[in-house]
């Protein structure tokens, strides 16, 4: 979302600021970043099969992963990347079950 922030056109997710000498009517409704949050198929394989060790965005391999939390509806665990610092949830699923001895 883009916001006019002490006299300056703001995005309020990234902070990238436009010239305060931008018109109303040029200012973006979205900005760039929003598009470069967005994970595609070949991406998320990737980073699957990397045993999720890198960033899928900048493939950086310092991440780390929150807790992994648990309810009724599945499993999932908060990652970060310290390079690039953006933010995504990994999505457990399970996929079988044995008999305790």
């Amino acid at each position: 979302m883009i916001k006019e922030i002490n006299g300056r056109w703001t995005c309020t997710k990234c902070g990238y600021e436009w010239s305060a000498c931008i018109s109303d009517d040029k200012v973006p409704n979205i900005c760039g970043c929003e598009e470069a949050t967005k994970l595609t198929k070949a991406m998320k394989k990737e980073y699957i099969a990397s045993d999720q060790s890198i960033c899928p965005y900048c493939k950086s391999d310092d991440i780390e992963g929150g807790f992994v939390e648990i309810d009724t509806s599945g499993a999932w665990q908060p990652v970060s990347c310290n390079e690039c610092m953006r933010e995504w949830n990994d999505i457990y699923k399970l996929v079988d079950m044995e008999v305790k001895s």
